[in-house]
């Protein structure tokens, strides 16, 4: 997928499981979200918010007023949120679906803690050497995010074509292993 000659740039952001369920340790997020958003937008390129469910809406709908942030919300639909993610410049997530959908258009991805694996091996799976952040522990992360975001911004179009191309090449071998159980 191409990007579009007219594009600005633009980072976006979601949430992740482990910092909203019940199971999870008291922990509030939204600090630490509101700060990274900030050093994002100062640093690295606008932001716009995306939340993939209703807690992650119910997490970045306050951000996204008291700052200004767009919002994506819960009920948009897969290809438009495929459009989006594929063309933005940074997505910092712990959500594997929409993470994927990053990657489509080469979208460098940073990985928070979720409550499985997956988020993990996508990265793993794409090539990116780099950590995945522990959620629960967001505060403390802000500044190494920051800077593997701006590491990622200065490789620029060689790795967004890199991570397309290991995408596809993924994509490839999704549908082949389809074609096993049809």
């Amino acid at each position: 997928m191409a990007r579009s000659a007219c594009s600005v740039p633009f980072a976006t952001a979601t949430g992740t499981v482990p910092i909203r369920t019940q199971s999870s340790p008291a922990y509030d997020p939204e600090p630490a979200f509101e700060e990274l958003c900030a050093r994002l937008e100062d640093e690295i390129a606008p932001v716009v918010l995306t939340a993939s469910c209703s807690s992650d809406a119910e997490l970045f709908r306050p951000i996204a007023e008291r700052h200004g942030y767009p919002l994506i919300g819960p009920h948009t639909p897969v290809r438009q949120a495929i459009d989006v993610l594929s063309q933005t410049d940074l997505y910092v997530s712990g959500r594997w679906h929409p993470s994927i959908y990053a990657l489509v258009g080469g979208t460098p991805i940073v990985t928070l803690t979720a409550n499985t694996h997956k988020t993990m091996g996508v990265i793993e799976q794409v090539g990116l050497d780099a950590p995945t952040f522990d959620a629960l522990e967001l505060h403390e992360h802000v500044e190494s995010i920051v800077e593997l975001a701006g590491s990622y911004a200065e490789e620029g179009e060689d790795r967004r074509e890199e991570l397309a191309e290991r995408s596809r090449e993924l994509a490839d071998v999704a549908r082949r292993n389809v074609r096993y159980v049809e």
